[in-house]
């Protein structure tokens, strides 16, 4: 699977809370700037805390592997 930055898919910060995540995502969805299946994608991962800690966990060897090359 590649990789999805979410966050940046919604525009909002990883710190965002999930009042902010579910506002944005109802603001994509209205404006139609986002698919289905990457709205519920983000709604699963996002919105679940065990999953946002390992979607956290993802960006981060992301980035480590990225700043190694």
């Amino acid at each position: 699977m590649a990789f999805v930055n979410l966050y940046a898919l919604l525009g909002v910060e990883p710190t965002a809370t999930e009042t902010e995540i579910v506002k944005a995502m109802r603001q994509m969805a209205q404006l139609q700037l986002i698919s289905l299946d990457d709205l519920k994608l983000c709604k699963n991962t996002l919105l679940d805390p065990e999953a946002r800690k390992n979607i956290m966990r993802s960006y981060l060897l992301n980035a480590l592997r990225c700043w190694r090359n």
